[in-house]
């Protein structure tokens, strides 16, 4: 099946086949096939009438064209020109951008470029995976700029596809952890990399080696963070597929790189990595231990076993765990025994973080644990105050033992220096174990016992404020915390005191916090018209049922920002009434619906209550929402704040009031609301309902390929175990149901979305013809008050009339809103100049 794309003039000129260019390099096609102009003219455009810019080289003399055909045109202007850095050449529109043949996309100094005995010869040559194509000239000689002057025919041949030929075909976690490997400056750059439940996260050694645009551009990555050196990567559920799927393609590699060229990390960013790169490993038993802890408490209230209690406190009455039935026993041991042994896990997880012996550093936690003072025993060594400094267990303990476990390294490489080598497989384990043991056991344990309690009791304070004021103010600015990626640290904190039988309100706030942004993103979904949005929206929800805010954070209300403020608002609603009630949280639990565990040991009352605060959450986020959220601001409010901002900096520069501000300035600003009239503002609200038919169509497209994709993933899977078994009887059963699957088109929406595109397309060219002359009008006048007041930076407001013009394909997340500094102060006088 051949298919025809039109190539088209990009300026005045004369044309001619590439092999009569004689330069040796183009002539001999060693860059493709094509042709080459002699250009008349200063203005080049587009060789192709739909695509997008999708390169421009740093010397601005090349570009390439790419069209979804994935066809690349090299618009090479001259052939020495690279020498000139750039100079000559003003490049007029942007990377990504969409083109046509009318788009204008560099114009020349001829007269410079002649002046330094530049060849202007221009060569347009096609780079295209599939060799089988050819070049029909329609014209050759004298053209006209956007004249057709080439038709490219590309022979498509239709293969018949077999699912043998697709066993080694990648997933889409696959295709992710490839990209972010390469987008992070490869594995090598990786000091670390693992996840949590919604984050793929990697400690990187050059931040500055880092594509964050790229690995943003995947449709698995919801966003990303900076914690430090930790680059946080927000996937959502599938966190943990894309981790596997990096560790697989990272171990296949054998790649070496110096670390030379590691660039130093602050204090700051190593110790929030440290925080981050300890506690997550540990989460699953917290987690874990927590719902054990929870199923313990569910069924002693409803009487199904016994309440077990053992003690070996002095003075207290003690029963043996035989003393109780064995369902009773069993329970409480597989409830307790997690919480009894979580500080093992955090010196093993500090000790693998800085990659040392993990079986030391279990015998160290063992120790440090010391099962014979569990119950509560201790010896008090001496008071400070009220507070007793003692030699205690350690065992759900944080500070001490992550203490312990960096304490171990270090000493273990300081004895390895000296010891040696004869002695050192007997002796270093021993002294480095000792010299950690003893003193985290008689001094640095007790000292820093002190300062976990203390952190904890500033936790405690929070969620005492009284009027449930702590809980809301907790709740209201929790997201900004998971923002930032502190939540991890403070969550931790928290979660320990409760598991040491230290309930707080606090505990019953997070998951309060997710219903929030889950109201904020319900609210969302009843005003937008986005059908791309209302996808993603609708994609996310289920994960919030579960604790997992990120998809719906990053995806949805964050970008937004004001139905994240609501959501936060919200929060701050649902604490505020957790607080005034005596629901407290009794244990660790997951986030989400499982979060009614935490308050299970309080009764049934407390349980109705803490659910009851989930729907005044969702709720408030999202009646504040609707109230409050506009998909987008009209271009002509918009062009009314920057105007009137502009009339307050010239009566402030020109020391008048702006009642005479406004007077002077009416003619000039009237030229650019104008252009903002009944018919123009007519035509960008019709665009604005065909792009959200055509995204209604697309969307659909989307979710059947979406849905027929994940059927031929499966049917992969089971081709692969089959060819591994060499069950080929079935493996054909198979091949067919892959064929028919391969096949299946959607023809009807696909013809639908083609009707639609073009019917967009023409429409578009006018909207962008409104844009482009309220830009020009916008600039003009944003130069002549420049001029006139002598403002040094006021030309900076072109970006905000940018945005109004454009407040249309913004809020479709088609053109990228410009980050411009519209706040008042900023552009006044400075006294010195009065």
């Amino acid at each position: 099946m051949d298919k025809k794309v039109d190539i088209f003039s990009p300026c005045d000129g004369s044309v001619d086949e590439i092999i009569n260019m004689k330069d040796g390099v183009f002539s001999e096609k060693m860059l493709g096939d094509g042709f080459y102009l002699k250009p008349s003219n200063n203005t080049f455009s587009s060789p192709l009438d739909e695509g997008w810019l999708e390169n421009v080289f740093e010397t601005k003399h090349a570009f390439h064209f790419k069209n979804s055909d994935g066809i690349i045109v090299l618009m090479h202007i001259g052939l020495d020109t690279v020498k000139l850095n750039g100079a000559g050449f003003n490049v007029i529109h942007n990377v990504k951008e969409k083109v046509n043949k009318e788009t204008n996309i560099v114009e020349i100094d001829r007269e410079f470029l002649t002046s330094k005995n530049v060849d202007l010869n221009t060569p347009l040559v096609f780079e295209i995976e599939n060799d089988d194509y050819k070049i029909n000239f329609v014209k050759k000689g004298n053209v006209k700029k956007g004249e057709k002057i080439a038709e490219l025919i590309l022979n498509i041949s239709e293969k018949k596809k077999d699912i043998l030929s697709s066993l080694n075909v990648k997933n889409k976690f696959e295709e992710a952890a490839e990209v972010i490997e390469k987008s992070v400056g490869s594995y090598l750059n990786v000091k670390k990399s693992f996840n949590c439940m919604t984050r793929f996260r990697l400690i990187v050694k050059d931040k500055s080696l880092i594509d964050e645009k790229e690995i943003k551009n995947l449709s698995l990555v919801k966003g990303i963070n900076w914690s430090g050196e930790e680059l946080q990567i927000i996937i959502g559920g599938d966190a943990y597929k894309v981790r596997e799927a990096f560790q697989n393609f990272t171990n296949k590699l054998t790649k070496k790189i110096s670390d030379k060229s590691v660039k130093k990390t602050s204090l700051k960013q190593k110790v929030l990595g440290f925080i981050s790169g300890v506690i997550i490993p540990v989460l699953p038993i917290m987690i874990t231990a927590g719902l054990l802890k929870a199923l313990q408490a569910v069924l002693e209230q409803t009487k199904a076993i016994q309440k077990v209690s053992i003690s070996m406190k002095p003075g207290d009455i003690s029963k043996l765990i035989t003393d109780y039935d064995l369902g009773s026993a069993i329970v409480f041991i597989i409830a307790n025994i997690g919480l009894a042994f979580l500080g093992v896990a955090f010196v093993i997880s500090t000790v693998n973080y800085f990659k040392g012996n993990i079986y030391i550093a279990l015998f160290i936690g063992i120790t440090l644990m010391n099962p014979y003072l569990t119950g509560g025993l201790s010896w008090e060594l001496f008071k400070i105050g009220d507070v007793s400094i003692k030699v205690q267990s350690y065992a759900t303990s944080i500070i001490p033992m992550v203490f312990a476990g960096i304490l171990y390294i270090y000493l273990d490489k300081w004895i390895k220096m000296w010891m040696p080598a004869t002695v050192d497989i007997i002796f270093r384990p021993l002294l480095a174990y000792l010299l950690t043991v003893l003193p985290v056991i008689f001094v640095m344990g007790p000292i820093l016992g002190i300062i976990e309690s203390g952190i904890y009791y500033a936790m405690t304070w929070i969620g005492n404020i009284p009027y449930g004021f702590g809980a809301a103010i907790f709740s209201f600015a929790w997201q900004f915390l998971v923002i930032t990626g502190l939540h991890t640290a403070i969550n931790g904190f928290i979660n320990l005191g409760i598991a040491n039988n230290q309930p707080s309100v606090l505990g019953l706030c997070f998951t309060l916090t997710v219903f929030a942004q889950m109201g904020a993103g319900l609210g969302m979904l009843l005003r937008t018209k986005n059908s791309n949005s209302k996808k993603a929206i609708l994609a996310a929800l289920p994960a919030t049922w579960f604790g997992i805010t990120e998809p719906i954070l990053y995806g949805s209300t964050l970008p937004k920002f004001r139905p994240f403020l609501m959501g936060c608002i919200g929060a701050g609603i649902g604490g505020l009434f957790i607080g005034i009630t005596p629901a407290t949280s009794y244990t660790v639990s997951a986030g989400g619906i499982f979060a009614v565990l935490r308050v299970v040991e309080g009764g049934w009352l407390q349980v109705g209550l803490y659910v009851l605060s989930w729907f005044i959450t969702i709720g408030a986020s999202m009646l504040l929402t609707i109230l409050f959220y506009k998909e987008r601001n009209s271009e002509t409010s918009e062009t009314k704040k920057v105007n009137k901002l502009l009339v307050k900096i010239y009566a402030n520069w020109k020391s008048i009031n702006t009642k005479e501000s406004r007077t002077i300035l009416n003619d000039k600003l009237n030229k650019v609301k104008n252009l903002l009239n009944s018919e123009n503002l007519k035509k960008i609200k019709e665009l604005d309902k065909l792009m959200c038919a055509y995204q209604k169509v697309e969307v659909s497209i989307k979710t059947k390929k979406e849905k027929n994709d994940s059927r031929i993933d499966l049917l992969i899977k089971k081709a692969r175990r089959c060819q591994e078994k060499n069950n080929l009887s079935k493996l054909k059963v198979i091949n067919d149901k892959y064929i028919k699957l391969s096949e299946v088109q959607n023809l009807d929406l696909l013809n639908k979305l083609e009707l639609l595109k073009k019917e967009k397309l023409e429409l578009e060219n006018q909207v962008n013809d409104i844009q482009e002359n309220y830009i020009k009008v916008a600039q003009s006048l944003l130069s002549e008050i420049a001029k006139e007041i002598n403002h040094p930076f006021i030309i900076n407001l072109q970006m905000a009339y940018f945005n109004a013009i454009h407040s249309y394909d913004i809020s479709y997340m088609l053109t990228e809103k410009q980050d411009v500094d519209t706040k008042y102060s900023n552009y006044k006088i400075l006294s010195v100049n009065k």
